[in-house]
């Protein structure tokens, strides 16, 4: 049953985890006539040939050729430096951008170390 909100998108080179987590050398992708995306609302609904989700997705889905671009479908960076922010963890926290939070943050690092030569801020 075809919504209102029903997308094909097609015609472009699809980067998806599977392809992305190969070395450089081994894949550019799936080809452009191969793969399209079947997207209802705010959610992807299904990765396939388009002849497939055509037939899927009904007559009144909006289709769109990409014209031969890049497709990352349900690409997020929604990672953090995990290091980095554990190193944070120990630093001195300025609660805004201004001289008394620098002081504070100052007294609170000499404090938390009172025998060290240099305080890192």
């Amino acid at each position: 049953m075809t919504r209102p909100d029903d997308l094909l998108l097609h015609g472009a080179t699809l980067l998806d985890a599977a392809i992305a987590s190969r070395p450089a050398n081994a894949t550019k992708g799936r080809r452009a006539s191969d793969v399209a995306v079947w997207v209802r609302g705010d959610r992807i609904k299904a990765l396939g040939p388009l002849a497939a989700l055509r037939a899927r997705a009904g007559r009144g889905a909006l289709r769109v050729d990409l014209g031969g671009g890049t497709l990352s479908p349900g690409f997020t960076d929604a990672h953090i430096h995990l290091v980095t922010w554990i190193r944070a963890l120990g630093e001195p926290w300025l609660r805004a951008q201004d001289v008394p939070s620098i002081g504070i943050a100052v007294a609170e690092r000499a404090k938390a170390a009172p025998a060290e030569e240099w305080l890192l801020l």
